[in-house]
């Protein structure tokens, strides 16, 4: 869900002069929704007391599947905090003014001093 603040802009400004592709995007986005959504209810079905993508994997298509389910969530899991941290730092950093000192070094540095703190936290929620 956190792709929500800046996945749709950037999925319409990568459009650039195909801008009319824009309404069938924004439809083929909703239906995968939908789509997932789905899934999402079958997989409660068959484990109602919960379980991730490496449970499922595991239980449904062999430990082989499961290992790889469970290394996609941590790379996953990484990445979108990774492209979170760096939308907000181009987001807050856009707004200041250049004249003021603010450029895009300033905003990498920010990006990476909160990405260095985030990281062992994250690290340490995965050992647990």
């Amino acid at each position: 869900m956190s792709s929500s603040a800046y996945g749709p802009e950037e999925a319409y400004l990568a459009l650039r002069e195909h801008f009319f592709l824009a309404l069938p995007l924004a439809i083929l986005m909703a239906v995968t929704v939908f789509v997932i959504s789905a899934s999402y209810s079958q997989i409660i079905e068959l484990f109602p007391t919960g379980g991730g993508g490496y449970l499922v994997g595991t239980k449904l298509l062999g430990p082989k599947v499961g290992l790889i389910s469970g290394c996609a969530l941590v790379v996953d899991y990484m990445l979108t905090i990774t492209i979170s941290v760096a939308s907000g730092a181009d987001a807050i950093f856009s707004f200041l003014p250049a004249s003021r000192g603010f450029s895009r070094t300033t905003s990498k540095m920010w990006f990476l001093s909160r990405l260095g703190r985030s990281t062992p936290i994250n690290l340490r929620g995965l050992e647990k």
